[in-house]
């Protein structure tokens, strides 16, 4: 039951009804959690995926806390993710993606970019990822929401994200990313 008293839709069945991927990216001010979620975002628009996406900077400058909610698929009503139905939680700082955990759904996973102190949160369902490639390889393999996951990875392109980040971004810091993409995207 969750805090409604309404029963709680199961983590695959929730997927294949709703066919939305939950993501929250976490980090500190000045990380690239903003960018990452609006190059997510127009990429899956453009595309003609529905996507909305919803963020949190207060501190960011300071290097304070940032979150992105990201909902991605064939039908997103809401930009903000309901309790508990956080599929991945990307940490691009690990402590920030810890503080998200209570989100996540019940097959969820908090994957991060950087090592964090774990020792004080046992329960945590925490993979660490070094490398964007590593990444994307482990989202591959996970079957159980297979189905929503490959239309939105399959869609996007080094193309497609290079003309995102275009919209945005000087000559240089475009070359900058992209030779980044490149490095751990192979």
């Amino acid at each position: 039951m969750n805090m409604d008293g309404n029963k709680k839709v199961s983590f695959t069945k929730r997927v294949t009804t709703d066919h939305c991927l939950n993501v929250i990216l976490a980090g500190k001010g000045g990380q690239g959690v903003i960018l990452a979620g609006h190059v997510l975002l127009r990429s899956c628009l453009l595309k003609g995926l529905q996507a909305k996406r919803s963020e949190v900077h207060g501190m960011a400058q300071r290097g304070g806390s940032v979150v992105v909610h990201l909902r991605m698929g064939e039908a997103v009503h809401s930009p903000v993710i309901p309790y508990g139905q956080v599929h991945f939680i990307i940490g691009i700082d690990a402590n920030e993606g810890h503080r998200w955990t209570p989100l996540l759904a019940a097959h969820g996973q908090l994957i991060t970019l950087t090592e964090a102190e774990t020792e004080a949160l046992p329960h945590a369902r925490f993979k660490n990822i070094a490398t964007l490639s590593k990444f994307l390889n482990h989202l591959r393999k996970v079957t159980y929401f297979k189905n929503v996951l490959g239309s939105v990875l399959k869609s996007f392109s080094r193309a497609d994200i290079e003309n995102v980040l275009r919209e945005k971004m000087s000559e240089e810091i475009v070359n900058r990313n992209m030779a980044v993409f490149e490095k751990y995207s192979n």
